[in-house]
């Protein structure tokens, strides 16, 4: 996906590379852009290990989806450390080294990074999370019909190693 004249994972990668506690990413992608992923990576001037990883999908009907696709990489990569989560389509100016830290704070839970949409009507595009006063989450509804907050999931997480066989 290209904005502005570069694909949205550089800008992505850009802000990773600005996080010292960073030093190895993982792109995962299906067999339909996998090489051109590749072929990407190993001309991409970055000082972090980039891995580009095959789920091996072919097609919608048989994609794996966010979550497995997690669970993939943790399982094939064997990662056993903590993980920052960020989807490839996701254009942001948080900084990410602010977040990771905020999310050592909270150590050992995972973090879930929200934005709020503050209409009800537009909530309904997007993975809603309701939250109690302290922050906790207390449900995650993707695409409700009904939301009950309009806090949307940006796809952007930390979680901590000790929270990856939960995944």
């Amino acid at each position: 996906l290209n904005i502005g004249g570069k694909p949205i994972i550089e800008y992505i990668l850009r802000s990773i590379e600005e996080v010292d506690k960073i030093d190895e990413v993982f792109v995962i992608t299906n067999d339909c852009f996998f090489e051109k992923l590749e072929k990407w990576a190993v001309n991409f001037d970055s000082h972090l290990k980039i891995s580009v990883v095959n789920d091996h999908t072919t097609t919608n009907a048989n994609r794996l989806g966010a979550i497995k696709d997690i669970e993939f990489v943790i399982k094939q990569e064997q990662v056993a450390d903590d993980l920052l989560v960020v989807a490839g389509d996701n254009l942001f100016d948080l900084d990410l080294g602010d977040l990771v830290n905020f999310s050592l704070t909270k150590y050992p839970h995972s973090i879930v990074s929200v934005y709020d949409v503050k209409d009800i009507k537009q909530a309904s595009l997007y993975g809603i999370v309701e939250a109690d006063d302290e922050r906790k989450i207390i449900d995650f509804q993707e695409k409700p019909k009904e939301p009950r907050s309009t806090l949307a999931a940006m796809a952007l997480y930390f979680f901590s190693k000790e929270t990856l066989t939960l995944i």
